[in-house]
């Protein structure tokens, strides 16, 4: 399909509302889309079609070495048929990452103000009984365009980290990834930033620099932070330092993912919240029992 095809469906569908578009660069947004849809080992793309027209979409990236984040859902409404086409969507996601072995976790990310996939993805989490197969995370998106910097105070110092994977969980390692965009034209890496006060590392960042509109919620081109220790100032620096990495590689708009009990230190220095995600992970046996639940959803 052509990018102006998908693109078209998903502003037609809602997907892409005003206050997205306005956000996203279009031409830059075409232009990482149109790789995407070449032959890759990093993105698969689903559609519900009838006479050449879009009825449903779905596209998964793989974000990590063995995790694939599932985005892009879209579906219009269905009336005669006796699976929705988000079902079908679905189902054939299921099928499609049960035969693949190199799709280790999948990722499905989605916001609670969408009924139709927080009611399907919420009763599929509730099915699974090994809390080691299916983890739940919720995240504050918050945005900011200027931030002017601080100075350093006495005693801190914040560097970029070498190498520090041990600092991500298994599912979201991150060691080849970089070579299979590179081959598709586009752009995946990862860099930490640490924040240390005397010899001690009191916190990090850690920054994900992909290709514009990978995710067209540019959820692929934010930051986390984790801090190890109850410091203020060491938070502070780390945000700004943070944001000034972004805007040194050209990002106007710098995303951030926070979980609740930082949100107010963002809003603080200018952050804006503006959605909340659920982020739930899951590994690739449960497929077969999902796609058991989903045939059987009313």
């Amino acid at each position: 399909m052509s990018v102006e095809h998908v693109w078209g469906f998903l502003e037609e569908s809602g997907f892409i509302y005003p206050q997205k578009r306005q956000m996203i660069n279009f031409d830059a947004a075409k232009a990482t889309m149109s790789r995407l849809l070449c032959k890759n080992d990093v993105f698969k793309g689903l559609a519900v079609t009838r006479g050449g027209e879009i009825y449903g979409h779905l596209s998964a990236v793989r974000v990590y070495d063995k995790l694939w984040m599932v985005q892009h859902m879209a579906s219009h409404p269905y009336k005669k048929e006796k699976v929705s086409h988000a079902l079908m969507l679905n189902l054939a996601m299921l099928e499609y990452f049960e035969t693949s072995p190199a799709v280790e976790w999948v990722r499905a990310t989605y916001r609670h103000e969408n009924k139709r996939v927080s009611r399907l993805y919420e009763a599929l989490a509730a099915q699974v009984t090994d809390p080691s197969l299916s983890k739940v995370q919720y995240l504050n998106c918050m945005r900011i365009s200027d931030l002017p910097p601080v100075a350093l105070p006495k005693g801190y110092q914040v560097v970029l980290l070498p190498n520090h994977e041990n600092l991500v969980p298994d599912e979201e390692r991150f060691e080849s990834l970089s070579e299979a965009y590179s081959r598709a034209g586009l752009e995946r890496r990862r860099e930490f930033l640490g924040v240390y006060h005397g010899r001690l590392l009191v916190g990090y960042a850690i920054l994900e620099v992909s290709s514009p509109s990978l995710n067209l919620s540019d959820l692929t081109n934010a930051f986390r932070v984790s801090m190890l220790t109850d410091d203020s100032v060491a938070l502070t620096l780390l945000i700004h330092s943070a944001v000034a990495h972004y805007n040194a590689l050209g990002q106007e708009h710098v995303t951030a993912l926070i979980e609740d009990g930082l949100v107010a230190a963002f809003e603080g220095v200018g952050f804006e919240r503006f959605k909340r995600y659920t982020f739930w992970t899951w590994h690739r046996s449960l497929c077969r029992q999902f796609y058991d639940f989903i045939k059987g959803w009313g």
